[in-house]
Order: C-alpha cells, then structure tokens, then sequence
C-alpha cells in the first residue's frame, strides 16, 4: 500500500478521477490524491447541502438536516493542504464564506462519535483575507496536525486589525493548535496607521503576534511582514531558539526607532541557517553602514543571506573580512544596494569560504583598468566554488568588457556565470542591452577558461 500512495503521488488529476471511477481497488488511493490539496473549500461544503451566493458570501441552500455526515468524513479527513481566498466574488477560487457556514456546521454535526474537527488531518493551511472578518473563519479550520499556517491579509482598515488581533488572541487559547513548523504573516496595511487610532490598532495586532510566536517555541521556519521598530515583535525572537529560516520586510521610522534595533533582535536567532531581509519605508536622504547590519554576525550559521532595499549602503574591505570570518557557510550571499566599488568584489574572493556558491553584488566598474597585475593577484583572491555571480542592474561599458572578463578570469572557476538583475528581453521583444553584456562576458569567459585549460 504505501507504495502504490507514494506512486500516485505522481499521478496527475484527470488520471486519479479516472482510477477513482474505474477501479475499486485503486479508488481510495486516488481519491486520496485527488482530495490532498484543496485550492478552495467549496467542493468540501457541497457535500453537506448545495451552496448559493449572496452578498454576504456563500451559505448553505437548504440547511444540513438531511446531509450524509459519512460521506463528509470520507472526504474531510483525506484533506491536507487548503487554501482559502476570502475575496467577494462568486468565482469559486475567491471563496468569500459566510461566517454563518460555520455556525450550520457546528450546530448540525452529529455528536453520536464524539466531537469532530472540520478538518482532523490538515497540516497546511494558507488564508488570505481581504474582509474585516474574515479571520474568524480561521479558526474552526484549526486542527492538532496543522504545522504549516499562512495567514495574509490585504488592504486591512484598523477595524479589520483588531479582529485580526482578537483572532489570533483565540487561536493562542485553542487546545487544537499545536506546535508549528512554519507560521507566515503578511499585513499589508498601507495607509492604516497614519492615525491614532489606526496605529492602536496595529500595535495591539503586534502584541497578539508577539505572544503566537512566544508560544510557538519550535517554530522552525517564519515569514513576517511587517517588523516596526518600536513593535513588541522585537522581543519574540529571543524565544525561537529552533528557528531556521526567516523572511522579514523591516519597516525604516526613523521617528519610532532605530533599524538596527529591529536588525539586533532578528539577529538573536543564532540558529538561522536562511535570512531574507527586506527593507521597507522610504529611505531617501539616509545612508546606510555595516555597522547597520553588523548584529547579523552573531547568525553564524547563516548559509544564504539575501538583503533588499538597504541602499545605499557603504562598506569596506575591513567589513568584508569580517563578514567572511563570521559567515564561514555562506553559500548564497545577496546585497542589493547601490552599485559597490570594483575592488570590494576582489575583497569578497578573499574572505569568504570556498563554499560561496552565489554573490548577488551590485558593480561600479569605474577604474576596472587600474587594478594592476591581474594575473599576479595573490593565490587567496580567489572564488573556488562560484558558480554565479550576479551584477544586479550594473551597466557594463564596452571599453570595460575585456577588463571585466579578465578579472574574472583569475579570481573565479571555470563554470561561473554573469547575470544581470535587468530582465532577459524588453517590451518588444528583442534582447535587452544588459542581458547582451553578461552574455558577451560569458562567451568571453569560457574563451579565457578554455585557453586557460589547454
């Protein structure tokens, strides 16, 4: 049996539907397949009784007092993965519940076996909400499986932040949620703060945020969106001492705070292996240094980093060296400023690790010709492991090609390629000149590689 699951783990949809009509020996498999991840929740529902749409959202036609129950848990607990869209619409994929559906659910659910969850198997669940309380719906979906919990909501009013708030106070209390691997939250709250009230609002979201995350002590994995300088948020991450991977948008206010003060307590999960860190705000008329970023050494297990928006940020070749003693697993380092000076990129190859397998950095190539002796650099400036190097939206001269590719040459293996962050093709469909560049630099590179060898 557990082979035959796992084959059907590569069995497309029409092909399941097929095995499930045709075969009886087949038919839990497929099924099981078929009804593993769930895009919407309406096909689950219309078990129960048929569905009709109104302003409020869908809700049940007729009521649940001749549902077969049976065959709602033959299906309900074959569910793994769900995403509900709370949007209005009656497109079935933008699933606007009536909070109502739930309420029918629950008071209609035999009690004959003992209480039963909606969804007793679930261990992902993804909700993106675009109403002011479509977090309530959240909450009946919760089981002691869940380990992966998404949660978006866009375009929020300070109204729908305190649902939000009351929401997740809830789901701290409830007994079915147990420890996360993952949790994600994204608030897209533009224009929500900009009054007393609004901001209230927020800061009492952020205090319930805070106390999730306190209790989700083995989390492994987070996304936030956003981390504020002065949000009790800051405090929460010295209780993840499990944390490996965390993407964050860090929101510059200079009038509530410091950006290093959110950097210095992101910077307290010593245990991060992945880092990708946003900044957010406008940061116009305001330089960025290392010493900005610097709490970020104590993550020393850090394997990728990915930093985006910090601009323009200044370092040096001491700071390089720096980060390369404390980063000694990089594999995957990307910083997504203004363009750095040419000679850093010789400072990187000297620090960091033979493991350095991707360098995301933004390349003034101005005086590329004065770096003298390029052939007779010392044997540590060297990339051994690079197989990509990006130069973000660097403008690469045509008489700076040949000087380019040479040092390039020397510093790197063969193997390596140059990308540019510009898109491979405009509007009209022809080559953009960026992307011709990094092509003519590669061409020239495997020229240089290919002599090199002979």
């Amino acid at each position: 049996p557990e082979l035959t699951a796992h084959i059907f783990n590569f069995v497309d949809q029409r092909s399941c539907s097929i095995a499930a009509r045709s075969c009886k020996e087949l038919k839990d498999f497929a099924l099981d397949q078929l009804w593993k991840e769930m895009p919407y929740l309406l096909p689950l529902f219309r078990l129960l009784d048929d569905l009709t749409y109104t302003v409020n959202g869908w809700n049940f036609s007729n009521g649940l007092a001749n549902s077969d129950w049976d065959k709602f848990w033959s299906y309900a607990e074959r569910v793994r993965a769900v995403t509900v869209i709370d949007r209005t619409g009656a497109n079935v994929r933008s699933c606007h519940l009536n909070p109502q559906l739930f309420l029918h659910i629950s008071a209609a659910m035999p009690t004959n076996k003992g209480v039963r969850l909606f969804l007793p198997k679930l261990t992902r669940l993804t909700f993106l909400c675009y109403h002011p309380y479509g977090t309530t719906i959240l909450l009946p979906l919760i089981s002691p499986t869940l380990r992966h919990l998404s949660v978006s909501l866009f375009k929020p009013s300070p109204h729908t932040n305190q649902v939000a708030s009351t929401t997740f106070s809830t789901l701290i209390s409830m007994q079915s949620l147990s420890q996360l691997d993952s949790l994600e939250v994204i608030i897209s709250n533009a224009g929500s703060i900009a009054t007393e009230g609004g901001r209230q609002a927020q800061i009492a979201l952020d205090r319930r945020l805070a106390e999730l995350l306190e209790s989700q002590s083995r989390l492994q994995s987070l996304r936030l969106t956003p981390l504020r300088p002065d949000s009790s948020l800051n405090q929460s991450f010295l209780h993840l001492s499990d944390l490996r991977s965390l993407v964050i948008t860090c929101e510059f206010e200079p009038r509530h705070g410091s950006l290093t003060e959110g950097i210095a307590s992101i910077a307290s999960c010593t245990t991060l292996e992945r880092l990708l860190l946003r900044v957010g705000g406008d940061t116009s008329g305001h330089r960025f240094s290392f010493s900005d970023i610097r709490p970020l050494l104590a993550c020393q297990r850090l394997a990728l980093l990915d930093i985006c928006h910090l601009e323009p940020l200044s370092l040096t070749d001491a700071d390089v060296e720096e980060m390369g003693r404390a980063w000694n697993r990089m594999e995957s380092l990307s910083l997504w400023s203004d363009d750095f000076p040419i000679h850093l990129l010789l400072s990187f190859a000297a620090s960091f690790s033979p493991r350095l397998l991707f360098l995301g950095l933004p390349l003034n190539l101005e005086g590329i010709e004065s770096i003298e002796s390029r052939s007779q650099l010392p044997p540590g400036v060297k990339f051994p492991g690079l197989t990509t190097l990006h130069i973000g939206d660097s403008w690469i001269k045509p008489y700076q090609l040949v000087a380019f590719t040479d040092l390039l040459g020397v510093i790197c293996s063969p193997g390596v390629k140059v990308w540019s962050g510009e898109r491979p093709y405009n509007l009209d469909g022809h080559k953009s000149d960026r992307a011709k560049q990094c092509r003519e630099v590669n061409v020239l590179l495997e020229k240089v590689f290919r002599k090199k060898s002979l």
